[in-house]
């Protein structure tokens, strides 16, 4: 192992750099990162008719545009509204869609779902895949995030939101409110200086982690489609979890799907598959054994014993789409069902035993249903019995939501040419009083970098292949972590020289493991502990070095041989 002494002028510099941006927004439902966006408008109270636009906030990345907007009353953006979006991009008045003082080259109508790029002449209709548009909450609400695309070609032709635009947000219906007031846009120029700063993650398990679990929906039992065989297991295998929860297998029961997952990653050292099927399509395969479960209203719990200790691992697959009233049914009887057996009438769960609800929520509708889940507020107390707190009695789940690998933002589904927007559809929900997460993420391969890709064996397709959900991946420990960010913050490395002929570098003042250098189809050539890596005789070409650190953090680097 060495300790290699970082340059400080290296990390003043970077430290620097970063204080002078304004912060990373990401489409998470959080919206404390809009505090220092660079647009923000008031315009409280001054609508004729409808819902009144309170507020709206403008800020980018090198990536995208992004739009936050707060109204006085709670809707879902998706449908049933007409609030419209102009962005003129040239600010030219006379090219594009006329409309409240600009000429519009992108138009888009939330409660349609579509919209329209306009040419000078024609038009050409778009939905969100076209512009790259991504939505938060996708429950109702009345705040709500957007992100645009900043570099697009919609048929052949360039459509790019650079230097300055104007930005016209409305209410399009007779005396509807808008923001600007005025009879133009709401100008606003991109800071360059603004990069995107995404959420660390670590494909490899901390050193805390006592439990990796996946979620992982998978579509109508494509898992067992022989030509999606390679995806799935190259996915599975870069995540290598302990604890796997599936829904949407219908036609093969647990014995088939431990079998064909025993296959995929074989057991090592007196492991097995542990596995149970409860329900039409629920099945949970664990490296622990199942020691209980039960069927709760369409869901399905687990108690698992994790080395003597019993851990409760609810998977859940909510009613789709418009069933809210079903949906909200069932949320009634699981927390009903967590009540009874934090009370000792259902499992014989010993007392602050650790409780994560994951699976495809199909959260679509009101955001009421995931509040009454979190805060135990029962919607149906003749029924189902009194609220309560389900943290054992000290306050409200908790809700994860990892983000995505390499996109600012947290959904979880996305349907292949559908028109509704991409949604956090999968939750994770668990009992902070219990149990701590480590590391967490939503694995899209196809927004992966290159070098994620070849280090981990997989295919920038690989997840949008398998399925319209993407995976969950949660890392758990028993014992809270005193800084977290310890584990999480990115290792500063410092590789040179870059381009290299015959040797490289490597400076850090982190405790190193091991250093690796791999080319770009993945192939490890040399495995090294010496910072200074001799006697490469390598030909032109781009490489990945990746340095693994003692406390379990990983860096990875691109390096030019010439």
């Amino acid at each position: 192992m060495l300790r290699l002494i970082c340059i400080l002028t290296v990390i003043f510099s970077v430290a620097l750099d970063f204080s002078l941006l304004a912060q990373q927004i990401v489409i998470d439902e959080q919206f404390q990162d809009w505090s220092d966006a660079p647009t923000n408008i008031s315009d409280l109270n001054d609508n004729l008719s409808g819902i009144d636009i309170e507020n709206l906030a403008i800020s980018n990345d090198e990536n995208y545009l992004f739009i936050q907007f707060t109204l006085d009353d709670e809707i879902q953006l998706q449908e049933n509204n007409f609030l419209s979006l102009y962005i003129d991009s040239d600010q030219n008045k006379n090219t594009g869609f006329q409309t409240e003082g600009i000429g519009a080259e992108i138009s888009f109508y939330f409660g349609d779902r579509s919209g329209f790029v306009n040419f000078s002449p024609g038009f050409e209709n778009i939905i969100h895949q076209d512009i790259g548009l991504l939505t938060a909450p996708t429950v109702s609400s009345e705040h709500f995030e957007i992100a645009i695309r900043r570099q697009n070609t919609i048929d052949g032709k360039a459509v790019n939101l650079n230097g300055t635009i104007d930005i016209v947000f409305e209410n399009d219906i007779y005396d509807g409110d808008k923001i600007p007031n005025t009879d133009s846009g709401v100008a606003y120029t991109f800071d360059e200086n603004i990069t995107s700063e995404l959420s660390d993650y670590s494909f490899n398990r901390l050193p805390d982690t006592d439990l990796r679990i996946l979620n992982y929906n998978v579509l109508r039992d494509d898992l067992f489609e022989p030509n999606l065989r390679a995806p799935y297991e190259r996915v599975l295998k870069a995540i290598d979890a302990d604890i796997i929860a599936f829904q949407e297998i219908y036609e093969n029961g647990s014995s088939q799907t431990a079998a064909l997952i025993e296959q995929m990653i074989p057991s090592t050292g007196g492991q097995q598959w542990y596995h149970e099927k409860v329900g039409s399509d629920l099945v949970l395969l664990s490296r622990y054994p199942i020691i209980d479960d039960r069927w709760v209203d369409g869901n399905a719990a687990f108690v698992i014993d994790v080395d003597g200790k019993q851990v409760m691992v609810v998977n859940v697959h909510f009613p789709c789409c418009d069933n809210n009233a079903e949906r909200q049914n069932e949320i009634n009887a699981l927390l009903q069902f967590i009540r009874e057996t934090q009370n000792g009438f259902e499992f014989p769960l010993t007392q602050d035993a650790p409780i994560i609800i994951v699976g495809d929520y199909n959260l679509v509708g009101f955001r009421s249903q995931i509040e009454s889940l979190l805060s135990g507020n029962i919607t149906n107390n003749s029924s189902y019995g009194p609220d309560f707190s389900p943290d054992w009695g000290n306050g409200p789940l908790t809700d994860l939501n990892p983000q995505l690998t390499g996109l600012p933002a947290t959904y979880t589904w996305q349907g292949e040419n559908s028109s509704f927007f991409p949604g956090r559809l999968d939750y994770i929900v668990y009992t902070s009083s219990s149990i701590f997460p480590v590391n967490s993420y939503v694995l899209n391969t196809a927004s992966l970098p290159q070098d994620d890709l070849s280090l981990n064996n997989l295919s920038q397709s690989d997840t949008q292949r398998n399925s319209d959900h993407l995976p969950m991946i949660s890392d758990w420990s028993f014992e809270e972590i005193v800084s977290s960010s310890d584990y999480t913050s990115q290792p500063i490395l410092n590789i040179w020289p870059n381009p290299f002929s015959g040797f490289i570098n490597i400076a850090t003042e982190e405790e190193i493991v091991y250093i690796q250098l791999y080319d770009l189809s993945g192939k490890l050539i040399l495995t090294s502990q010496e910072n200074t890596i001799k006697n490469l005789q390598l030909g032109t070409n781009i490489y990945i070095v990746k340095v693994l650190f003692a406390d379990g953090r990983s860096s990875v680097q691109k390096v030019v041989s010439k």
